[in-house]
């Protein structure tokens, strides 16, 4: 079983892998990070990180920078893949790698609650952080509106603490296997 998370910046898609990674054994994808280590030792690879991670029009070669890597970790057994933007990302990438995805959107209406996260994840100072993520949320729902992301398969609201935000994701899976036993 293979599932793609999506939304915006802080809604708490690192939270729901690193949830079925610890609770259900779930090997996690992390594209960012994989396309980070691998471009960022350069100014020129910065840059080429950039346009792979926000650009969408560039996002295809996201897996053929990646290929080697992504091919070993979609031979393991159940895998969550965190850093697609697009519901064409997910397409492209099922097609490319004869897999079926699972898509779950995870929405937060919470904007003070999300800065809170960001803010403390990254250290910065308050100002900054808003900054940057209303510039991230404007970038990201510009995507959304071009490619219809809330077309996932399964939305899941991660403002109402976590707890909640763990049954929802045990409800979740509990469905899922029920489609893949």
């Amino acid at each position: 079983m293979v599932i793609a998370v999506f939304g915006l910046k802080s809604v708490g898609k690192t939270t729901f892998c690193n949830y079925l990674s610890s609770k259900y054994s779930y090997n996690v994808i992390y594209l960012s990070k994989m396309l980070e280590k691998k471009f960022c030792n350069s100014v020129e690879g910065e840059r080429k990180y950039v346009e792979l991670k926000y650009y969408s029009e560039s996002r295809i070669h996201i897996v053929n920078a990646l290929f080697p890597e992504i091919n070993q970790e979609l031979k393991k057994n159940f895998v969550v893949i965190e850093g697609l933007q697009t519901t064409s990302d997910l397409l492209w990438f099922s097609k490319e790698f004869s897999i079926k995805c699972e898509s779950v959107y995870i929405k937060n209406n919470d904007f003070e609650l999300r800065l809170k996260r960001y803010q403390a994840r990254n250290n910065y100072p308050i100002n900054y952080a808003k900054r940057k993520l209303i510039l991230s949320d404007i970038r990201q729902k510009d995507i959304e509106a071009k490619y219809n992301i809330e077309r996932t398969n399964y939305t899941l609201n991660n403002s109402t603490g976590l707890e909640n935000f763990k049954r929802q994701i045990d409800n979740l899976i509990y469905n899922l296997k029920k489609v893949y036993p």
